[in-house]
């Protein structure tokens, strides 16, 4: 079912970038700057905290068919970011996507597309490492998908692959500039997910999804000489409601499991996700969104770990062209570990700031982000934690045509 809208998603038409039309295509050009005051650049213990003030760039260029049938959409995106006192920390990311859609017939329809993409861990990440600058690397994706709308019931079928390649970076070991190799990480990972779902009522959608997956590690673990590679297993039940306009999500739950080759342990656990939005006034939307999933580790000695987490938001509408937005996230960690390994990790994240839509082409916004992480690793040596906290204060100017 289509999803009514909330004070975030409504549509306004009146500060809407029009585009340019570029025969069957729509083109959407917008470049945002950022300026930005980081407390804590390398995410250290409060000893180690270094602050410096930043600057990013982010170009982006879409470009959207306006047929009646079938579809093609791609995008360049990238994000330029310059530390002023931490040259090492700078990075740029970017993004080169394209998807397409053919309506087969009014009731099947296939999807495809791919994506090229250069990012970097960051250093909140848990699988963030001690090295002189950020790890970067390169993905690739390809998926296909195809639906078919028979009367009431609704089918899916997803296939995704994807590969990483992660580049070598310093660290100083001993006082000593060593070169590290990040090789371990690279991976390709397969997809494939079935979907069936039935609409008993109008706005009411019962569901059941499957999901199989496969990571293929090129290398074994540097420092334990253990192979990584895993298969992954997942069952939902969900139901996606609308009853009306003022309260409608998704709520799903089931088992996911996920296999490693010895001496790493297995992950297997309850899964579940909750999304659900209520608008309390026209002027007012109050969003939950829980849920329980796996993640992969990137370090010697864990396999893998759930995550639990639960955000709580609200959207305000101050003024039609004034938003303010304030959520509370919890992020809590259970890492599997060879023993006597053991990490937990429970992360708070607190965000907040107001977005003034000027007009079509131009937006503003200012934003608070505190972010605080309590960890317990026994794989550290003594006086070394994953505990951090920061602070990042940051103003917002887009332009879009």
């Amino acid at each position: 079912p289509t999803e009514p809208e909330t004070v975030a998603t409504r549509v306004r038409p009146e500060v809407l970038p029009l585009g340019m039309s570029a025969g069957g295509f729509l083109i959407f050009p917008k470049l945002t700057y950022s300026y930005l005051h980081d407390d804590n650049v390398l995410a250290n213990q409060n000893g180690g905290k270094v602050a410096s003030f930043a600057t990013e760039i982010s170009p982006e260029v879409s470009a959207h068919s306006n047929w009646s049938d079938n579809a093609l959409n791609m995008l360049a995106s990238a994000s330029l970011v310059r530390f002023a006192d931490f040259p090492n920390e700078n990075y740029d990311d970017w993004l080169i996507s394209t998807d397409g859609r053919l309506d087969v017939t009014h009731d099947i329809k296939l999807a495809g597309g791919g994506s090229v993409r250069r990012d970097h861990i960051s250093r909140t990440s848990p699988e963030n490492s001690s090295s002189l600058e950020p790890i970067t690397y390169t993905e690739k994706t390809v998926f296909g998908r195809y639906t078919h709308r028979l009367g009431r019931f609704r089918f899916a079928l997803n296939t995704t692959l994807a590969r990483q390649n992660y580049d070598n970076v310093f660290n100083l070991v001993g006082g000593a500039l060593v070169l590290v190799n990040e090789d371990e990480r690279d991976h390709t990972e397969t997809r494939t997910g079935l979907r069936a779902g039935y609409e008993a009522l109008p706005g009411q959608l019962f569901f059941v999804q499957l999901t199989q997956d496969r990571r293929d590690y090129n290398k074994p673990v540097a420092t334990t000489n253990v192979e990584r590679s895993s298969d992954g297993r997942e069952a939902l039940l969900g139901v996606s409601f609308v009853p009306h306009d003022i309260i409608f999500g998704t709520v799903s739950a089931g088992y996911s499991r996920r296999d490693y080759l010895d001496p790493f342990p297995d992950v297997d656990t309850p899964v579940y996700t909750a999304s659900v939005h209520w608008n309390v006034t026209r002027l007012t939307t109050a969003n939950l969104v829980a849920q329980q999933t796996t993640g992969e580790a990137q370090t010697p000695w864990f396999s893998g770990y759930v995550s639990t987490n639960t955000l709580f938001s609200i959207d305000h509408e101050l003024r039609r062209h004034v938003l303010l937005n304030v959520s509370l996230n919890r992020v809590d960690d259970d890492y599997r570990a060879i023993a006597p390994a053991e990490r937990r990790d429970t992360t708070y994240d607190i965000f907040t700031g107001p977005t003034y839509m000027i007009n079509r082409n131009f937006y503003v916004s200012a934003q608070y982000h505190r972010l605080e992480r309590n960890s317990t690793d026994n794989t550290l040596a003594p006086g070394v934690s994953n505990n951090f906290r920061k602070n990042i204060i940051l103003v917002k100017l887009q332009a879009q045509l």
